[in-house]
């Protein structure tokens, strides 16, 4: 999961933005519409600042598992 979060982190700040989400999602060949997208950057972003953190991104996927 931190690789995966060091791939759609681009800038290194350890923070996952819409930017980066998009371009990390397509890069991997997954196509999805902006409104899939959209949602998933919300359900990731707990605290809606714009941006997933990596607990953010840690504990979305936990929950999920």
């Amino acid at each position: 999961m931190i690789e995966l979060i060091r791939v759609l982190d681009k800038n290194g700040d350890n923070l996952i933005s819409f930017d980066e989400f998009c371009a990390g999602i397509a890069k991997m060949g997954i196509v999805l519409t902006d409104h899939e997208i959209h949602m998933l950057v919300w359900k990731f972003d707990h605290n809606k600042d714009g941006k997933i953190s990596m607990e953010e991104f840690y504990n979305t996927l936990a929950a999920v598992a």
